[in-house]
């Protein structure tokens, strides 16, 4: 009686085992799925900084090429409004 009884549990046994294999399997999805959403954030974030100082950049630089254009004209310009070609 008691070869059958563990007989029975058996296959109860390999559920159970089978179902906990799942369990472990879907946990290791979600900390995998977490981990691809922090990655992603992250990135998110550095493209933003990037293009925050790209920008910022760009910015200063078209500044200084118009500072630059302005103080070649007036070194080239007169006093009487007559341009100085080279």
């Amino acid at each position: 009686m008691a070869k059958e009884h563990s007989k029975k549990t058996s296959p109860q046994r390999q559920i159970e085992k089978l179902w906990s294999e799942v369990l472990e399997t879907k946990s290791i999805g979600y900390l995998l799925r977490a981990k691809i959403e922090q990655n992603l954030a992250l990135l998110i974030s550095n493209i933003n900084s990037s293009f925050m100082g790209n920008r910022q950049l760009a910015n200063q630089n078209t500044e200084d090429i118009y500072y630059s254009l302005r103080k070649i004209i007036e070194s080239r310009v007169d006093d009487n409004g007559n341009v100085d070609e080279y």
